[in-house]
């Protein structure tokens, strides 16, 4: 698993039988909602609408230019943000351990300060703090996952980069694109150190990604 402040997770997945494939389907996973099957298992059981096509379409010119994602304007809107919001800047990579899936925290109001050193995932450190963008599975639904056994058995069944408990309950309603800066690992230890960096980061994507979109006009399409 990576960094949590690499993460900016972004819709814009293949499924499994398409990921050699130049067609992209953009969808996010409902992970809550489930069928029951025989021998006690479960299966996905519904499904959310994919992002408009402009939005894939301005996604799909940023991936095709990785570039764009490591250099301004992305940094620069991050660096607008932290200017403006207190608390949004990174918390240092001493703040950012992953442990053992098995392993539960001894106290989840504090980072790991009474966990078990030698449960802690070795990992190599990054040279940078600039987030990194990763475009993938978003698993949506209205239970918050705090079990890493759970995570890691729905991420590798469904091929899922990410869990949120916002996106299921409009993209149904409203055409939506969803864009997560990851804050926590969706296990036992749940805390708030990386809320306001990761929601910075999500929208100094957000605007990345909107100052991309091209208008009827900048396309050359008539209303």
């Amino acid at each position: 698993m990576e960094s949590r402040d690499m993460l900016v997770d972004i819709i814009d997945m293949v499924s499994k039988s398409h990921q050699c494939s130049s067609t992209y389907a953009f969808a996010s996973i409902p992970y809550d909602i489930k069928k029951a099957l025989k021998c006690g298992t479960s299966a996905m059981n519904g499904y959310l609408h994919p992002p408009p096509q402009h939005l894939r379409c301005a996604l799909s010119e940023i991936k095709s230019d990785p570039t764009l994602c490591r250099t301004p304007p992305l940094q620069a809107y991050l660096q607008q943000i932290q200017k403006s919001t207190k608390h949004s800047h990174h918390p240092g990579h001493e703040n950012d351990k992953l442990y053992a899936s098995d392993y539960i925290h001894q106290d989840d109001n504090k980072a790991c300060d009474s966990c078990d050193s030698e449960q802690q995932l070795p990992r190599t450190p990054r040279k940078s703090t600039d987030p990194v963008i990763h475009y993938g599975t978003i698993a949506s639904g209205n239970q918050v996952i705090k079990d890493a056994e759970q995570r890691d058995k729905l991420a590798r069944q469904y091929d899922i980069l990410c869990f949120e408990i916002e996106a299921a309950g409009i993209m149904n309603t409203i055409p939506s694109l969803v864009i997560r800066g990851i804050c926590d690992y969706a296990d036992s230890l749940k805390n708030k150190m990386w809320q306001r960096y990761a929601a910075a980061t999500a929208a100094a994507f957000a605007k990345f990604l909107l100052s991309r979109v091209r208008t009827h006009q900048d396309s050359g399409i008539n209303s």
